[in-house]
């Protein structure tokens, strides 16, 4: 009987880094397995992360906050009879000693959205946030770069959400506002703030992530407000809550390419300096409106004309949702595990 090969994924999750790497590696991690790879996840001490790791049935090895990079390679290693034939980074930037040590056992390196060591060590860097893209110079890079939203890696029930969607002007707007699984800047509370004028205009419905730990912030604006405004606290699908919008506020991470992926019409607000080039990118393709970021500040006037130029119906909202569908075409994932896929068999 063949030997099942095995690929571990390094990656953390947390207030401060979001939790967007956990939940795309989740999502490749799950197509790997269904080919009867053996998948190991390698993360830093985290409740939560380790919960959604449990809770998603996938082994992992977690190590203490302070320990540095090399020492969790070293006794990840070391500590396992068998080496993976695959380790993925998904730590933005990497170290080129850290993949020196693990190429020393003659494993394959693939990282993710990497700027540094993975462009000079790795065997193959896939490059989906546009932050990246244009930073490093090309005739430096001395392994293979794979780099667009061609690449992003997401929910396949994403996908099936995806349809024609048209803002009746019979009722009040719906507006999801979700900033990511951990809102590390409380994102969630300066937009709440923002429309605090207009509450009776539209149907608020507020999402927060498994690391939200802003939520005595958010009682005490909901407790001002004595309006209907829906709050739900990790819901179970997400994706699910939001096809029942007609508009979506949300930050410009993994969440934006999933929601143009379902053809919803969007604001996006950078949580991180990254985002914005992200944000700015999906904007100049017609895809969603930028509406400004954690380090420039929420643009209010462009936030609220766009949400009355929604209600006011198609073309406006309509033709956002084709574009955003166009921008992420839903073979990210399939792309990426072949990509793995390919670097085993070498």
């Amino acid at each position: 009987m063949t030997e099942r090969k095995s690929v571990y994924i390094r990656l953390d999750a947390n207030h401060a880094k979001g939790m967007g790497h956990l939940y795309r590696m989740l999502v490749l991690a799950n197509v790997l397995i269904s080919y009867r790879l053996l998948i190991t996840f390698i993360v830093k001490c985290n409740v939560i992360t380790e919960n959604i790791l449990k809770s998603n049935k996938f082994k992992y090895l977690s190590f203490p906050e302070s320990m540095s990079e090399e020492n969790i390679i070293a006794l990840t290693l070391s500590n396992h009879k068998s080496l993976p034939d695959l380790w993925v980074f998904d730590v933005l930037s990497t170290e080129t000693v850290w993949i020196k040590l693990i190429k020393e056992k003659n494993i394959k390196v693939v990282c993710f959205d990497d700027e540094k060591g993975g462009l000079q060590e790795a065997d193959l860097v896939i490059n989906s946030i546009v932050h990246s893209w244009g930073r490093y110079d090309k005739e430096s890079i001395n392994v293979p770069l794979l780099e667009g939203t061609a690449y992003a890696i997401l929910q396949p029930s994403v996908f099936n959400l995806r349809k024609e969607r048209v803002i009746s002007d019979e009722e009040l707007l719906k507006v999801g506002i979700t900033m990511g699984g951990s809102d590390t800047h409380g994102s969630t509370l300066v937009i709440l703030k923002s429309v605090l004028d207009i509450l009776d205009n539209y149907k608020f419905h507020v999402f927060t992530g498994p690391h939200f730990l802003h939520q005595d912030y958010l009682d005490a604006i909901m407790d001002s407000i004595h309006l209907d405004i829906s709050v739900k606290h990790a819901v179970p699908d997400l994706h699910l809550e939001l096809d029942t919008m007609d508009v979506v506020i949300c930050g410009g991470g993994v969440t934006l390419f999933e929601i143009c992926a379902m053809g919803l019409p969007v604001l996006a607000f950078a949580n991180e300096v990254h985002e914005e080039k992200t944000i700015k990118y999906f904007s100049q393709h017609g895809a969603c409106i930028n509406i400004g970021s954690v380090q420039r500040g929420l643009d209010i006037h462009r936030m609220k004309q766009s949400l009355a130029k929604f209600q006011s119906g198609p073309p406006n909202g309509q033709m956002k949702s084709i574009n955003g569908q166009k921008l992420v075409d839903g073979k990210g994932t399939i792309r990426c595990f072949n990509e793995c896929v390919k670097l085993m068999r070498q």
